[in-house]
């Protein structure tokens, strides 16, 4: 989509120094633009096993006056980012009580329909409603919604979908919302409704800002707007962007596997998600091998191929798969020393699930991390959702039966029908026959974890041994403490091996103490005794 070239020289001016990039701009009689209100934003947001849906609508008032134009045709514009692999797939416009539904069309052609329908050429029109979002970038959109008079709100609801990541806490889904960041003017705080489907489990954890909490399902959370705004300052600018928001479901998420077989279209083929962490038999063995190098490594077959990777000790990974076979249901974990000499092996057997109706989304991840996490071509066409090819667009056409309407008046975004996704037959894509994204990540360990698992060992010569169970990368201090608050040794820089640490302790020192040990800037106490 184009626009003016005075138009996109003062926006990227304003982004510069942090100024909001949802505006609205004269299409006819003129120039100008203005600022925008974000009058208010709803975001509803459902769980399931490995991916969350969510529905944000978003009611945007043109502010200000026009100085040289027509009032009654403004274009409201505007960017968002959404985090990898999120998935764009419907929308729908309001004017008034009509309601359009947006179809999946080629881009050329969607931004052709677009610009003619606005025709900004002309000194008048007949408004049509068109509104279209498009890909502009690495996970990068835009959204045009024409026409406003100036004063005057238009309403805009869309459908987008967010897949589990391996997370250095784990697996989690990182959430960053369309409408929320960009205008001048914002609520104070955004609601956000957190849902849980039949096929969710565990429990989940809720971060925003500073703030974590435990999801208490079906409530409505009045999120502050700041949680949704991101600061940065280099030596000449003050940046702001849209920050994210986190939902991690606790550790019964490991070791899980979900299956999906399409039978027919060229999106055909076997599609697996599968998250795993290091199985307990072998961080026994990983931990003698601390001292010593060693490489990790996993092993999934499907058929005759077999997809290898190195992971991290104590490690967690996320798997997408598309295969011409079934996955064998199986992770072969295998440790090399550094000659490559086999140390240990283990068979670790998944068993998945392939019931859950969400399953049916397995293709559309898959597909939107092929193209949008590896920037490996467009399969926007195969699975429906908004790529580098493929663009979201709503026209007087498109508008729906009152009936049908009036039920999506309160909530909801209907998916896209197949005969929604316009591209002609010739021109659809070919899925390729194999592809895997691995997704490999160290786990943050806890302090709880890390507290759980040290050790205080008293060795001959009045040495202290600190045993951390795992290895040890940040910076380490220590103090010992007497019972009454006293430091009596500190040590500012401890040398940390593997996961030992050593420490010598002065010359007479006996009786119960208080080790205080920080591990980067976390702290974790021990009581020890010297005799």
């Amino acid at each position: 989509m184009r626009v003016p070239s005075a138009v996109a020289f003062l926006v990227l001016l304003c982004a510069q120094f942090a100024t909001p990039n949802t505006y609205w701009q004269v299409t006819h009689g003129g120039w100008g633009n203005g600022e925008c209100k974000l009058e208010s934003n709803n975001i509803r947001i459902t769980i399931n096993a490995f991916n969350v849906d969510i529905e944000e609508d978003a009611t945007i008032t043109a502010l200000g006056s026009v100085s040289w134009g027509d009032a009654t045709t403004l274009e409201i514009v505007g960017d968002f980012q959404f985090t990898p692999g999120t998935a764009l797939r419907s929308f729908l416009l309001w004017n008034g009580s009509k309601v359009l539904k947006a179809k999946l069309r080629d881009r050329i052609a969607a931004d052709s329909a677009y610009n003619a329908t606005v025709d900004r050429n002309q000194p008048q029109i007949v408004a049509h409603d068109p509104a279209l979002i498009e890909c502009t970038g690495d996970n990068t959109y835009q959204f045009h919604i024409y026409p406003v008079n100036i004063n005057q709100s238009r309403k805009i609801r869309i459908l987008y979908s967010v897949p589990l990541l391996a997370t250095d806490i784990g697996p989690k889904f990182n959430i960053k919302t369309a409408f929320t960041f960009g205008a001048a003017h914002s609520p104070v705080q955004i609601p956000i409704e957190i849902r849980k489907s039949s096929n969710a489990f565990g429990n989940y954890i809720l971060t925003h800002g500073d703030t974590k909490k435990t999801v208490q399902f079906g409530v409505t959370y009045e999120l502050p707007y700041a949680d949704f705004v991101s600061q940065t300052t280099d030596d000449w600018n003050y940046f702001l962007s849209s920050a994210a928001i986190s939902i991690a479901p606790d550790t019964s998420s490991f070791n899980k596997a979900y299956c999906y077989t399409l039978d027919s279209t060229k999106a055909a083929g076997n599609y697996s998600v599968i998250f795993s962490t290091v199985p307990d038999t072998l961080v026994g063995i990983l931990r003698e091998l601390a001292l010593s190098s060693y490489t990790l490594e996993t092993k999934i077959v499907a058929g005759e191929k077999a997809y290898v990777a190195d992971l991290p000790y104590k490690g967690c990974f996320g798997v997408y798969i598309k295969s011409s076979v079934p996955w064998d249901r199986k992770i072969y974990w295998n440790v090399y020393d550094k000659n490559g000499n086999s140390m240990a092996t283990f068979t670790q057997v998944i068993k998945p699930d392939t019931s859950s109706p969400s399953n049916a989304l397995l293709p559309l991840f898959w597909g939107t991390k092929y193209t949008l996490s590896q920037g490996a071509g467009s399969l926007g066409a195969l699975f429906g959702y908004v790529d580098s090819r493929m663009s979201l667009l709503a026209l007087e056409k498109d508008t729906l039966s009152a009936a049908d309407a009036l039920q999506w008046t309160d909530a909801g975004v209907p998916s896209l029908l197949p005969q929604e996704i316009i591209v002609k037959a010739s021109d659809l894509p070919l899925a390729p026959k194999e592809n895997i994204m691995f997704e490999f990540t160290s786990v943050k360990v806890t302090m709880k974890e890390l507290a759980k698992a040290m050790k205080i060992i008293m060795q001959a010569g009045n040495r202290v041994c600190i045993d951390f169970g795992q290895n040890i990368n940040a910076p380490v201090k220590a103090t010992l403490i007497d019972l009454s608050g006293k430091i009596i040794q500190r040590w500012d820089r401890v040398s940390v091996s593997g996961h030992f640490a050593h420490v010598p302790l002065n010359s007479g020192c006996k009786g119960m103490f208080i080790m205080r040990v920080q591990v980067g800037s976390e702290i974790v106490q021990k009581k020890v005794i010297v005799k």
